[in-house]
């Protein structure tokens, strides 16, 4: 079994309260760890991550920055639209978007840099966001 390292950066840790911290951080590890099913080329696995993929635009930050769906919270619809996508063996989607990077040398570390949420796939369009999260990501692949 690989070691995977969760490592948290502050805009996530703004978002969450500890006890929601705590949790991301476990699950996000054990769904690294774990061996997860591949079909083409997406993840599967964990009721809490979803359609999982590397960003592209900017292309500065290809291979750098990942984003990951997440199970929604709110509203219950949404948090109903992702448990019926499980229930009828699709990959879930949502519109909450969990942004991260991984180790330049340690694929098996991990730096969760932000939560786009609600609206994430629009958030993804503010290309000067992400390249500041980049920078976050660069100091930390330097490490990692």
């Amino acid at each position: 079994m690989k070691e995977v390292s969760v490592y948290i950066e502050a805009q996530v840790k703004q978002q969450l309260n500890a006890e929601e911290l705590e949790t991301l951080a476990a699950e996000f590890k054990q769904y690294k760890t774990s061996a997860p099913q591949h079909f083409l080329g997406l993840k599967l696995g964990n009721p809490y991550f979803g359609k999982d993929e590397g960003l592209t635009q900017p292309s500065s930050i290809r291979n750098i920055l990942y984003k990951v769906h997440i199970k929604p919270r709110f509203p219950k619809k949404d948090s109903r639209h992702w448990q019926q996508q499980i229930a009828s063996g699709k990959i879930p989607s949502s519109d909450h978007i969990l942004i991260y990077s991984r180790g330049a040398m340690n694929e098996n570390a991990y730096l969760l840099l932000d939560i786009f949420r609600p609206d994430g796939h629009k958030k993804l369009l503010n290309f000067s966001r992400l390249e500041d999260l980049k920078l976050l990501a660069d100091e930390f692949r330097m490490q990692f």
